[in-house]
């Protein structure tokens, strides 16, 4: 790879940042659109975090309370896919943040989605400011090799973790 990545142009380079994911080349333009969608479905998902703890209890007690499921899955699903996109499009393909992060908040503050989306929010962007931190630190690593270096381990705890649980 490194010799693939010397004798090639600078296009090629921007491919490899961009598939491990890196804020290096970004801009103020980019980094603010992808703030204003963040803030759009952390509004919208906040705004219906008790529907969504309702969906948690089953699609029959859901219906009971009135919550219109499938409307809402639609609507969170099209937010995220969007912010998703918006954010693999500026800042390459930055693995584990939203598997990990969410799944070690749940552990501290329990299954109630507002404050575990408003956790998992600010434990997103706190994972990723020390994870730039540190591949800044150790030679301008692209972020992305950092969040898969400590994304994978932990994610197989949490896996065999839940796992445990369930036998």
């Amino acid at each position: 790879m490194t010799l693939f990545k010397a004798l090639a142009d600078e296009r090629v380079s921007s491919i490899v940042l961009w598939l491990m994911g890196s804020f290096s080349g970004a801009s103020m333009e980019e980094a603010g659109a992808v703030c204003a969608g963040a803030a759009l479905l952390f509004g919208t998902a906040l705004w219906w975090g008790r529907d969504l703890d309702a969906i948690s209890l089953g699609e029959s007690r859901a219906v009971f309370l009135g919550v219109e499921e499938g409307k809402i899955k639609t609507v969170l699903l099209v937010l995220a896919s969007l912010a998703t996109a918006l954010t693999a499009a500026s800042f390459g393909i930055i693995g584990f943040v939203g598997l990990v992060g969410p799944h070690l908040v749940r552990l501290v503050l329990g299954p109630s989605h507002r404050p575990l989306l408003a956790a998992s929010f600010l434990g997103g962007a706190v994972l990723l400011a020390g994870a730039d931190g540190l591949a800044r630190s150790l030679g301008e690593l692209p972020v992305g090799v950092i969040t898969a270096l400590a994304g994978g381990p932990v994610f197989c705890w949490i896996l065999v973790r839940e796992r445990g649980k369930g036998a």
